[in-house]
């Protein structure tokens, strides 16, 4: 799947940021291929609400628990 949570300092003061790295899961070709696009981006805005939305206002498409889609492949 496409999102990757983490934390860029784990020995910071708690709260710490989280990151998301987003990874386009759309698949190109014929039906059935195996290339994906491959698109990442990394969103950095300090906690998982501010980063979705940043994702969002990116243009990237979440497909609810499933695949996760960058601007050029919504």
């Amino acid at each position: 799947m496409g999102i990757e949570f983490y934390c860029p300092d784990e020995s910071g003061p708690v709260p710490r940021p989280v990151h998301h790295r987003l990874t386009c899961d759309s698949r190109h070709g014929a039906p059935g291929a195996v290339a994906a696009c491959g698109k990442v981006q990394v969103f950095t805005a300090g906690d998982v609400i501010a980063n979705r939305k940043a994702a969002v206002a990116a243009g990237w498409r979440f497909s609810g628990d499933g695949p996760v889609y960058c601007p050029n492949c919504r």
